[in-house]
């Protein structure tokens, strides 16, 4: 922080100062001495008071503050220093008693002749072995640690859906290549999660009908169904914000915002992706089926004839 010193506008004060004796100068040469030096002289001394008193009244206020500031600043350093000190000197002699306590060439040495350890000795005697281990740690337990993360606890934690956020899609056979479709208003069973994530995001304008496909939309993402536990890999819940990765038969690839609004329960499939043996992993939601003039009408395979490529977890409206 840069102090002003009011001193240093010295120049310009003796300039405002001097404004006087110019005026007096200029008005003498034309209407001579008599009252215009009287003036002039009640009028010097007048701006010259007036500069004073508040010059005064600056220089004591910025001393005032520089002086609280520095003395605040200066109390805290020492007092960091001492303490600083003082924690660093009790841990030397910490050391130096455990080493001549834990030393048989040291215990027989007599106590007069042993010299005090300099503080580089100290200070190395404690970094040096700590730089031996983390430098281990870096060459031989973090890479063996990371491996294990990697192969081990990452493809496992796929079999209860744990810290993955993707599912890919198996892409032989016929896995993800029907897309079904239901109606937003045959949600109709209060207390359920499905029916808290419809009325809440109704009651606050966050649910659309997407133009002009009809589809039932909370925050502009598409509301579908999927199985709770997709594939067995990937656990998804109601409120949960997917992108459903899908690919045409022609090579489209097309990312689908979506949230998911339902969920169909094992009773209703007959395979860990979907039902119809698989086939219907992601199911879009309708907002009915009566679509009202300008929209499209109700299909299956809105998004045209492809498969579902992965989904992935990128957020959640909420808990429900």
């Amino acid at each position: 922080m840069m102090f002003v010193d009011p001193s240093g506008m010295g120049p310009i004060l003796d300039f405002i100062k001097s404004i006087p004796g110019r005026i007096h100068g200029v008005l003498q040469c034309f209407f001579g001495q008599g009252i215009i030096s009287a003036g002039m002289g009640a009028a010097s001394r007048l701006v010259t008071g007036v500069i004073d008193i508040g010059m005064n009244i600056v220089s004591g206020l910025f001393s005032s503050l520089i002086n609280a500031g520095m003395g605040l600043v200066t109390g805290l350093l020492t007092g960091l220093i001492n303490v600083g000190i003082d924690l660093f000197y009790a841990g030397a002699c910490a050391v130096v008693s455990m080493i001549a306590a834990l030393t048989p060439q040291v215990r027989r040495v007599p106590r007069t002749s042993v010299e005090f350890p300099t503080t580089q000795a100290i200070t190395d005697g404690i970094l040096n072995p700590l730089n031996m281990l983390v430098l281990t740690f870096q060459k031989t337990i973090l890479p063996i640690a990371m491996r294990f993360i990697l192969e081990v606890l990452l493809p496992f934690s796929s079999l209860w859906g744990g810290i993955n956020n993707k599912v890919i899609i198996p892409q032989d056979g016929n896995i993800g290549t029907f897309i079904t479709y239901m109606g937003y208003h045959k949600i109709t069973t209060q207390g359920t999660p499905e029916y808290n994530l419809k009325t809440a995001a109704e009651n606050s304008n966050r649910y659309s009908i997407k133009s002009p496909e009809y589809y039932a939309t909370i925050d502009g993402r598409i509301a579908i169904a999927t199985k709770a536990n997709i594939g067995g890999q990937l656990r998804v819940a109601i409120g949960d914000y997917v992108n459903v990765e899908f690919e045409t038969n022609s090579g489209v690839t097309t990312i689908y915002q979506c949230i998911i609004g339902d969920e169909k329960d094992d009773g209703a499939q007959d395979n860990i992706w979907g039902h119809d043996g698989g086939k219907s992993v992601v199911e879009v939601i309708y907002h009915d089926y009566s679509p009202s003039t300008g929209y499209n009408a109700n299909i299956n395979n809105p998004w045209g004839a492809g498969r579902v490529i992965s989904i992935t977890k990128v957020g959640s409206y909420g808990s429900f």
